[in-house]
This record gives structure tokens, sequence and C-alpha cells, in this order.
């Protein structure tokens, strides 16, 4: 009788373990943890195209797209507004951008979009037809930040692939790249 208690306790402590493995290695962390880094001022070159982060600024405030008042962070955060030069190599290519820090990610500042003028939200080559293969590009994103994370943010997580006819939404069953683009905030 006493075999099968060790045994059992033996069998929970293996599936336990197993588990808190599973979740480990399927995490969104430990997939972040293991992208290929980019050191700053480098390029990163994919079959899909070359992307090099030009940089990462604070602004403290975005000039209206009407020429109203200018859209401003929420209290105690402020604007990082990020540049990356893109040269694309396949039509419909697509892009993703998060800001990065301290095992954070934020997403462009959308809620504040509508109103923020145009030059400083440009879009991936991929979002013009006009734009053709191997011309480089400017895109541009604008993420609000806390005041106290600025000191934690390190580059961006950037993923690029090619859309499907049907679809302009990044599939992650298609072929695609991603990695971080290391890089230092300027103008705190």
């Amino acid at each position: 009788m006493k075999r099968w208690i060790i045994a059992g306790w033996v069998s929970l402590l293996v599936i336990a373990v197993a588990w808190v493995l599973v979740i480990r290695f399927t995490s969104a962390e430990w997939a972040l943890e293991n992208l290929p880094r980019v050191a700053e001022g480098q390029s990163w070159d994919t079959p899909f195209g070359e992307a090099k982060l030009q940089e990462m600024v604070v602004v403290d405030e975005v000039p209206s797209a009407w020429g109203g008042e200018p859209t401003l962070p929420a209290k105690g955060a402020t604007f990082v507004l990020v540049t990356v030069d893109i040269s694309n190599r396949v039509e419909r290519l697509l892009c993703n951008m998060f800001l990065m820090g301290d095992g954070q990610e934020w997403n462009m500042a959308a809620a504040s979009a509508s109103n923020i003028d145009e030059s400083y939200l440009t879009s991936c080559p991929g979002d013009s037809e006009d734009v053709p293969l191997t011309q480089t590009i400017t895109m541009g994103r604008l993420f609000e930040v806390p005041i106290s994370m600025l000191d934690k943010v390190s580059g961006v997580h950037f993923g690029l692939a090619q859309s499907s006819e049907s679809s302009d939404l990044i599939d992650f069953s298609r072929p695609h790249d991603e990695v971080i683009l290391s890089g230092t905030v300027r103008g705190r």
C-alpha cells in the first residue's frame, strides 16, 4: 500500500512539473525573451524586407490634424514617437510594432489617433499600393507610456509578413518574421 502512495505522489509531482514547464515555454514572455535582437543602429534583414529603428523620442504634445488644440497624453504619461525605416521586398507587406520595456508591451496610442497630425502616424509600405518594391519609407507610431516607465523602454517588438489576397491582418500561421529592435528613448 505504501508503494502506491509513493507512486501517486511521484506521479503528481511529475504532472505538476510538466504543467509548469508547458506554461513557461508557451507564454508570450518566453516567446519575447527568445526573439532575435538587433542592436541599436543596426538593420534587420528578412526575406520580407529590411527594417532599422531610427529613433524613439519623447513628444510632450502632438499637433492636431485640424489645427485645433494639440493632443496631450494622460496625466502621468507622455508620448513616445517611434520611427522605423522599412524597405519592402514583397507586395502587400504588413508591419506590426509594439513599444517594449521591462517585460511589458505598449500598443499604439489609438485613443487619440483620430486627432493626431498624420505626419506622426505613417504607414507600412504595404498599406499603400503606390509604394514600389525596394523603396525605403519611414513608418511612424505614437505610443503613450507612463513617465515612470520611460527608463525601462528598451526598443520595439517589430514584425513583418505578407498579407494574403483576402486579409490585411498578420496571420501567424503564414510565414512571418519578428525581432526586437533595440534602442533608447531620447528627449527625456
